[in-house]
């Protein structure tokens, strides 16, 4: 861990020895994964466990300490981080609540109206775009194949693939935004803030043990999404 340069790029503080911006750092090592340990690792389907020996700065929206973190988006989400207030405290069912959320999952009890809302107007707008676009990149397509020869010159077929590829990037673009649109769809049920021994609740006492049934089969939908079969992680 090079702090001197982490505090260069405003992943650390001196004065405070924290860590900050959480959600900068999850970023950091998701770059960390692909570039610095090659194509080899970066192919790696697998959750990626970031353990830090330090803390990170309280949330600056809620004052809440931030014991770790992870997310349902994107949808092939594979990076958890933990901090040190988690080790310290020993608590199995923060490492097994952030797993949670990498595999698809979100909190048991709502959000604000103006968050959720939110998160997924971020998702539709973009996608909306790409519907309003698609067509046209179809027909550009189109017209460029049916406008080669037989065989189609070097330009021509540069032309053709390059249009494909256009197609092909919007086709994803829409299907990665209806995943995670999806993924508000697939968590309903909601109840109140740590009145649950939910492991997707907030902590009331370190309560937290259980999935609901209905979280069991989304988990393992999502790993049969990415290793093709249930147990083929195993």
């Amino acid at each position: 861990m090079d702090l001197d340069q982490w505090k260069k790029d405003g992943y650390y503080s001196a004065t405070n020895k924290t860590l900050l911006q959480s959600e900068k750092l999850g970023s950091y090592c998701t770059k960390w994964m692909v570039a610095a340990q090659g194509p080899a690792f970066a192919a790696f389907r697998g959750l990626t466990l970031y353990v830090f020996e330090l803390d990170v700065t309280p949330d600056p929206s809620t004052g809440g300490a931030i014991n770790a973190s992870s997310t349902t988006q994107p949808v092939e989400a594979n990076t958890l981080c933990f901090y040190q207030s988690t080790l310290a405290e020993g608590k199995a069912s923060t490492v097994a609540h952030e797993l949670g959320h990498a595999l698809g999952l979100t909190h048991a009890f709502p959000m604000p109206a103006k968050y959720e809302d939110g998160e997924i107007q971020k998702l539709i707008g973009p996608k909306d775009n790409v519907n309003i676009v698609l067509p046209g990149q179809k027909a550009a397509l189109a017209k460029a194949i049916a406008a080669a020869a037989t065989p189609p010159t070097p330009v021509q077929q540069a032309d053709i693939q390059a249009k494909q590829v256009a197609v092909q990037v919007s086709e994803a673009q829409i299907i990665k935004a209806d995943g995670e649109l999806a993924i508000f769809a697939n968590n309903p049920f909601k109840f109140t803030k740590q009145s649950t021994t939910n492991i997707m609740d907030y902590d009331a006492g370190d309560r937290r043990c259980l999935y609901w049934h209905w979280q069991w089969a989304l988990l393992q939908a999502d790993i049969t999404a990415y290793y093709g079969t249930i147990t083929a992680a195993r």
